[in-house]
């Protein structure tokens, strides 16, 4: 019984990949996507969904979200990865309750009025999304075993409020001029993109409940809120062990010492300036496997 059910441009005859129409190209995908579901028996635990400019927005992805609802409801991952025309998410996705990990690029976001969230969701990453602040902080605050989740490329919401209790990885960047970090007392890891000009963390940062070791911090330019940022991510760090840094230029690699007058106990590590690459501004590790 196959239970992970994959679709890319792999599935294409070799005549129409890389060389047919879009047409052509959506026809022959939704043929082969279409007999795969009608010939399966039992359960799917994986459906991803993998494409270029032909599958934008198709009317054909409701079909096989609604085939899913019906078919196989307790589907636990669904990956969705297509560019062109932004696709609308079929409101049946919003009814699979036994999700566990989501991943949507190029979409647009708006649940009916009735989701409650995904009671099982644990990973959670949605890049280049149009979606509504309060909508994304509903889904974020109804996934109340969400452990991972990337935010990134947005279109709409340039501020979010972060409200997830059990989650441990972060990763935001890309759209938001603003995000407040409200109750994420696990959280161990965390990468903040470049253009997130304000991060907030309120009194739920709670310093004895931290779980930070290994730190690291990439594309500093030494400005005064970059340096406030970290140095109170450190002093609210008790358990810390290590951390790595890389500024942008020579420069800012001369002041780092400086700049971390006062945390002698941890281990530190710079980074040469010119191998950096734009794409974080900070991250934290929860191992040290990478350094």
């Amino acid at each position: 019984m196959i239970r992970h059910l994959v679709f890319d441009e792999r599935c294409l005859s070799d005549k129409n990949r890389g060389y047919g129409g879009a047409a052509t190209m959506l026809r022959d995908f939704e043929n082969v996507v279409d007999r795969v579901l009608l010939l399966h028996y039992g359960s799917i635990d994986t459906f991803e969904l993998s494409s270029r400019d032909f599958l934008a927005g198709a009317s054909c992805i409701d079909r096989w979200f609604l085939y899913l609802l019906r078919n196989s409801s307790s589907v636990k991952e669904v990956m969705l990865k297509q560019r062109g025309t932004m696709y609308k998410v079929s409101s049946c996705m919003f009814l699979l309750q036994d999700l566990t990990r989501l991943e949507l690029y190029n979409c647009l976001l708006k649940p009916p009025v009735e989701f409650r969230g995904f009671p099982r969701l644990k990973s959670l990453e949605i890049l280049k999304v149009t979606v509504a602040q309060d909508v994304l902080e509903k889904i974020i605050s109804c996934c109340p075993l969400l452990e991972r989740m990337t935010l990134r490329g947005y279109r709409s919401a340039t501020r979010l409020n972060i409200d997830a209790q059990n989650l441990q990885f972060l990763e935001v960047g890309g759209g938001f001029r603003r995000f407040e970090l409200k109750n994420t007392p696990n959280l161990v890891g965390m990468k903040f993109g470049q253009e997130s000009k304000m991060i907030r963390l309120d009194e739920s940062w709670n310093c004895t409940s931290n779980q930070l070791r290994v730190l690291k911090i990439t594309g500093l330019s030494g400005s005064l809120r970059e340096i406030t940022l970290f140095r109170f991510l450190l002093s609210s760090s008790p358990v810390l062990e290590r951390m790595t840094l890389q500024p942008t230029s020579h420069y800012v690699s001369w002041e780092l010492p400086k700049m971390l007058e006062g945390f002698k106990d941890v281990k530190k590590r710079f980074m040469d300036p010119s191998s950096y690459t734009p794409r974080s501004i900070y991250s934290c590790q929860s191992s040290s496997d990478e350094y």
